[in-house]
């Protein structure tokens, strides 16, 4: 069943979008955790209920509570039911990838002969409802999550270091046209940067000083990105994690996004051991 915010019922439906109560909330927060080892996907859920008419239902068993599950790319679309009690539920990883919407619901599952809330809108007239099996009467928000391990995949994966006579010492520059992401440096400054990546304790100021530049470039370049880039290796890596993270390269803030993308950088740097030399 489509579910979206135009979605009209002819019974009374708790929701943001349908105005059929005067009160009462229906809510849920999501954490997802992806297994790639054992193809699965945990979904960690923080349901809430304000309306003291649907959660006695709940409890009286004469309704369910679950999830539409709905993966266009693998086509799947599936109700999952739950329990608003437990705070998890498990779907194998060979359903789903790329986009992955849910949405939160509360069916009828008994018929509901009288069904009556004080905080039903006036146009219901007052008097008690009918309900029957199989009608939606609470709809939270829909989530939408990104199934992908490249989003996953460590950042060196989509990057290489060479050396490059055209470079000045001391600086670096950014190539894209290959499948991995080109840093060319002097040979000298190759060397320090090399040096830098296998000293665990100067990852944070490598990290500062060459990727976070590094990867500012690239969502310069993706400002308007050619065919031929989105058919690169690292593009499809670099967009999940744009992706997964609510980024997009071509309408946004370069320097905001960069450091989203390497959760607040600056801030490893403030923490490591070096600060204690300054």
């Amino acid at each position: 069943m489509k579910i979206d915010d135009k979605t009209r019922f002819p019974h009374p439906v708790l929701s943001d979008f349908t105005g059929d109560f005067k009160g009462g909330q229906f809510s849920a927060d999501f954490i997802i955790e992806e297994n790639y080892k054992e193809e699965k996907i945990k979904i960690f859920f923080d349901c809430k209920i304000s309306e003291k008419a649907i959660t006695g239902l709940l409890e009286s068993k004469k309704a369910k509570f679950g999830f539409f599950v709905i993966c266009l790319e693998t086509h799947y679309n599936r109700l999952e039911e739950g329990d608003i009690k437990k705070t998890f539920f498990e779907i194998s990883l060979r359903h789903l990838h790329g986009r992955v919407r849910i949405r939160p619901v509360v069916w009828v599952e008994d018929v509901v002969d009288a069904f009556e809330s004080d905080n039903l809108h006036d146009e219901f007239g007052g008097g008690p409802i009918k309900l029957v099996p199989g009608e939606i009467i609470a709809v939270a928000e829909e989530q939408v999550i990104i199934i992908d391990p490249e989003k996953l995949a460590p950042w060196e994966t989509i990057f290489t270091l060479a050396k490059s006579d055209e470079v000045p010492v001391g600086q670096f520059m950014v190539q894209t046209d290959e499948d991995k992401i080109k840093i060319l440096a002097a040979s000298s400054t190759y060397t320090f940067i090399h040096q830098l990546r296998n000293n665990s304790q100067w990852k944070p100021v490598l990290l500062n000083c060459v990727y976070f530049p590094a990867v500012m470039e690239v969502l310069s370049v993706l400002r308007e990105p050619d065919q031929s880039i989105k058919e690169k290796r690292w593009y499809r890596t670099f967009s999940s994690k744009c992706e997964h993270l609510g980024i997009n390269p071509e309408n946004g803030e370069i320097l905001k996004d960069a450091q989203k993308l390497f959760d607040s950088p600056f801030s490893r740097l403030e923490k490591s051991q070096l600060t204690g030399s300054l």
